[in-house]
């Protein structure tokens, strides 16, 4: 009857150490497993490039912002001014065809000039400015629009930008263009090394819409000749990042 009792004393014991020597073994693997894996990506080559391209497209698109800006001993007068004579600056784009939707006002300021006499600031006019954004979808015309507005008592340009409403085919043969010269360079940096070119391990791009771009401080004695406008062409650039593979 005693050894019975001994024997049921050392199967719980038996058992605790095979659980034991099951969790020891299955820590050796893993730690084994996570070994061989360090090991074959630090053991893995690869060679990193990078890859330009660049296509050229005419702008279909002409963003004109120029302001009205009056100056007055009284804030009213300064402020009726510069109404009148933005209304009559909307009022000539209208008579050249330009849709009220094109246009619109922003940026709309008043502040009283300042100047620093004998170590005192004496107060002087008062200055109103509101700004006109003008969309043209007939790049052609800025130059007219430019002269109509200034004709009418615009006298400040802020800037004249020429930008491509849809980009994505463009974009599209730039990427191809980059990639292109990132694998060829890749291809190259292999064969110059004794290997041969694998997948592709990672790949980021960039992109880049360049606008043309001009400004004018001021276009108070611009009316003397047509205002010549020339659209030329806009940058549309892809770069591109890509790290290979080599055998």
């Amino acid at each position: 009857m005693s050894m019975n009792v001994e024997q049921n004393q050392k199967i719980p014991f038996q058992g605790a150490v095979f659980f034991l020597a099951c969790a020891i073994l299955l820590i050796s693997a893993v730690i084994f497993a996570s070994s061989v894996s360090k090991n074959s990506a630090e053991n893995q080559r690869s060679v990193s490039v990078s890859g330009q391209g660049a296509v050229q497209v005419l702008p279909d698109i002409a963003t004109i912002q120029l302001s009205v800006v009056t100056r007055n001993s009284s804030v009213e007068e300064a402020v009726r001014e510069n109404a009148s004579i933005m209304t009559e600056v909307q009022d000539s784009l209208v008579s050249l065809g330009l849709q009220r939707e094109s246009f619109s006002t922003s940026n709309y300021r008043i502040f009283q000039e300042t100047a620093y006499v004998n170590g005192k600031n004496i107060a002087g006019d008062y200055r109103v400015s509101n700004m006109l954004t003008i969309v043209l979808r007939e790049i052609t015309k800025a130059g007219a629009v430019i002269d109509s507005a200034i004709a009418a008592g615009a006298n400040e340009l802020s800037s004249l930008e020429f930008s491509v409403s849809d980009t994505t085919q463009a974009v599209e043969e730039a990427r191809m263009l980059a990639m292109k010269q990132a694998k060829d360079a890749a291809e190259k940096l292999a064969e110059y090394s004794g290997a041969k070119l694998g997948r592709i391990l990672s790949i980021s791009e960039e992109n880049y819409n360049r606008p043309l771009y001009q400004s004018n401080a001021s276009l108070v004695s611009a009316q003397d000749a047509a205002t010549p406008v020339s659209a030329g062409k806009s940058d549309i650039s892809v770069s591109v990042h890509a790290v290979f593979e080599l055998k």
